[in-house]
């Protein structure tokens, strides 16, 4: 019973394996929120990885890559604001925030605004972002992202603010 909490292989469990939206939850609310993501691969009794989990893993790892491969902007720096622009009108779907944690993690507080229509409206709020933060964004057309720090330790080193 492969990502379900099972730790063990039982035989004909091929189709008890997570589906692939679970999966992605599971990546945007563990990685997404500076953690690891435990995926608890089983082995069958031959020492392989059951063909049905290969085949999700593939799956899952494509997905990854073709929600996050091509950002509409993308910036880094330092300091306590940044602005996302790109060409058109666009539902982006997920903003992604990383510190450079080789120097500490700092941010105790942000905000995430989106210009929507000439006004900049209040999109995601969040406490930490370590590693990486993925916040999944609401489904509406903005021209432009802001990312508003508004608590930290010290000075924000952003090694990437990106809109997908």
């Amino acid at each position: 019973k492969s990502f379900e909490g099972g730790w063990f292989w039982k035989e004909g469990q091929d189709d008890v394996i997570s589906s692939l939206d679970l999966m992605m939850h599971r990546y945007y609310n563990s990685v997404g929120r500076n953690t690891n993501l435990l995926i608890g691969i089983v082995i069958d009794k031959h020492g392989l990885v059951p063909d049905a989990d290969v085949a999700r893993l593939s799956e899952f790892g494509q997905e990854v890559k073709k929600q996050f491969s091509t950002p509409l902007a993308s910036t880094q720096g330092k300091g306590s604001q940044w602005t996302l622009k790109w060409k058109a009108n666009a539902a982006p779907k997920f903003a992604v925030i990383q510190e450079n944690i080789s120097k500490g993690e700092r941010i105790r507080a942000y905000q995430l605004e989106g210009l929507v229509n000439g006004n900049w409206e209040s999109l995601a709020q969040g406490s930490s972002v370590g590693h990486k933060r993925i916040e999944v964004l609401p489904s509406k057309n903005v021209q432009s992202l802001r990312l508003k720090i508004t608590d930290s330790v010290g000075e924000v080193q952003l090694l990437k603010f990106a809109v997908y």
